[in-house]
């Protein structure tokens, strides 16, 4: 659950394990288990042709992320870590561990003036331009 909105969702890019991450106006990350929900949907929409009652879902973890509203996450090409973006002017990024009980701090990166709206992991993308700052997360 959120106390507040939520501003991005996430899924992940494998064929692992299916999860979510999202950001919210909470200031906190969450990582959503969609594996154990995937078969009770599935089975809804082929009983009845349609999803006419709510599924919950469970979070598996929350981290309090950011001093500032998290505008955006994004999850890895590989799925073993995550990015925040807030309003707080830092890029967070954060290491999956155990299935996503944990969500690990690995580094805060810091620089821009105002708040981050939005960012995404480019296994390719070595250099910056113009107002575009990238970073090397190994």
């Amino acid at each position: 659950d959120y106390a507040s909105s939520v501003s991005s969702i996430a899924l992940n890019n494998r064929g692992g394990p299916r999860f979510a991450v999202t950001g919210g106006n909470d200031r906190t990350i969450k990582y959503w288990d969609l594996q154990s929900w995937l078969p009770r949907f599935e089975r809804q929409l082929k009983n009845s042709g349609s999803i006419d009652q709510p599924l919950e879902l469970r979070t598996r973890s929350t981290v309090f992320a950011h001093e500032g509203d998290v505008n955006f996450v994004a999850i890895s090409p590989n799925d073993k870590m995550i990015a925040s973006a807030s309003q707080d002017k830092t890029i967070k990024l954060w290491e999956i561990r155990d299935g996503g009980k944990t969500l690990a701090p690995l580094s805060t990166l810091r620089g821009h003036k105002r708040g981050i709206w939005h960012v995404t992991f480019s296994p390719w993308s070595k250099n910056s331009r113009n107002t575009l700052e990238a970073w090397s997360a190994s």
